[in-house]
């Protein structure tokens, strides 16, 4: 029973260091596609086309997180405690923005820079804005799990 719960909770924390590291990578490359957009085309589209890719993987590691945590209470009957009543609902929380927010604000500059038509005036501002507050929004909620997962106060 410890090699199996040993195990799975080796899945469970690759899994979030997959889900974490692949959104920060996100995150930069989003930041480098604003960097070019402006100036190069082609670097901004090649950008967007790579950052577009990475998208699956990072839902892949959060669902998979979220499947080896649900394992995990499951084995350790951990149920009961405090802090992993907050935990899961962040990181379905976490899920959910990757999954909605992030598709609906990528569908919206991913048409714009493969039209290759500029922005209105106001648009990339209010685009990139929403952008980076639902990376904001992801890493507070990544934060939040990391300090609820090490103190695991009830």
């Amino acid at each position: 029973m410890a090699a199996l719960y040993h195990t799975i909770l080796t899945i469970h924390i690759l899994s979030f260091i997959l889900f974490i590291g692949t959104t920060v990578i996100d995150f930069l490359l989003y930041r480098q596609f604003w960097k070019f957009y402006g100036n190069d085309i082609a670097k901004a589209k090649t950008i967007w086309e790579v950052k577009n890719k990475i998208g699956p993987i990072i839902r892949f590691g959060g669902f998979l997180a979220f499947l080896a945590g649900i394992t995990l209470m499951a084995t350790a009957h951990y149920g009961g405690q405090t802090w992993l009543r907050i935990k899961v609902p962040l990181v379905i929380l976490a899920l959910i923005n990757a999954v909605i927010l992030a598709r609906k604000q990528r569908k919206a500059i991913g048409a714009n820079a493969e039209i290759n038509i500029a922005f209105k005036a106001q648009k990339p501002k209010e685009l990139k804005n929403r952008f980076t507050f639902f990376y904001f929004i992801q890493l507070c909620i990544f934060f939040f799990i990391i300090l609820l997962s090490a103190f695991r106060f009830n």
